[in-house]
């Protein structure tokens, strides 16, 4: 699926898979569904390069 759709964009730094999910979910012989469970922790630290690109103070953690 990932080549027939061309893959990411490189247009928008940091929005690849906002193009991406939408061609994905337009694809001939795709599906497209949402998964119960939490397929990866995300871990942050001062010196992470996602906290530097979009400003500090603008990410939050999801509680569960």
């Amino acid at each position: 699926m990932f080549d027939r759709i061309g893959g990411h964009t490189r247009r928008v730094k940091g929005a690849e898979d906002y193009e991406f999910i939408p061609k994905s979910m337009n694809a001939e012989r795709c599906n497209v569904e949402n998964l119960p469970d939490v397929l990866y922790a995300y871990r942050r630290s001062p010196f992470q390069r996602s906290l530097k690109y979009f400003g500090r103070g603008r990410t939050h953690p999801v509680e569960e």
